[in-house]
């Protein structure tokens, strides 16, 4: 997040890096507190597969959901209100494309490309998020197809020169 915003002069990059850092913390926190095979885990896969809103899947089986645990952890650490927002907020795709603070909808619409990218490059696109949240976080970045698959290609040059 941090590279792409930097490079393309979205958001500021630490902004950014912090964000992203912060994203998906509640998953191993609630895979920790609900373990074993019907666990949260399991409820992981089954958001993954589904059209149906990530959190109310999460919520359905545990009464808790991986954005608000992991905007609990950044406000802990006292991260700043607009990254905690941009955690909370980043799998409610209506939410986050109305009006909000500065930044909040460019750091989840930077974050879900970022993870469809992310993907792409390890071949792994398991989950239907961008189907869900997509249209919304390019909308919102201004980007077109064609900008995305530029960003595509310069990200995954990127990894393969560092390795990750």
């Amino acid at each position: 997040m941090a590279w792409l915003a930097r490079t393309h002069r979205l958001l500021p990059p630490a902004l950014a890096h912090t964000c992203g850092l912060f994203m998906d913390v509640g998953i191993p926190l609630l895979a920790q507190r609900f373990p074993g095979p019907d666990g949260y885990l399991a409820t992981l896969s089954r958001a993954n597969d589904s059209l149906e809103p990530f959190t109310a899947i999460e919520e359905a089986a545990h009464q808790c959901n991986h954005t608000l645990v992991g905007a609990l952890t950044a406000r802990t650490w006292g991260v700043s209100p607009t990254v905690v927002l941009a955690v909370r907020l980043h799998h409610e795709y209506p939410g986050w494309a109305g009006p909000l603070p500065p930044q909040v909808g460019e750091l989840v619409a930077l974050g879900l490309v970022t993870d469809l990218l992310i993907q792409s490059y390890q071949g792994k696109n398991v989950h239907l998020e961008w189907e869900k949240g997509g249209a919304a976080a390019m909308a919102r970045l201004a980007l077109s197809p064609e900008a995305l698959g530029d960003w595509e290609g310069a990200l995954h040059q990127l990894f393969d020169l560092t390795g990750v």
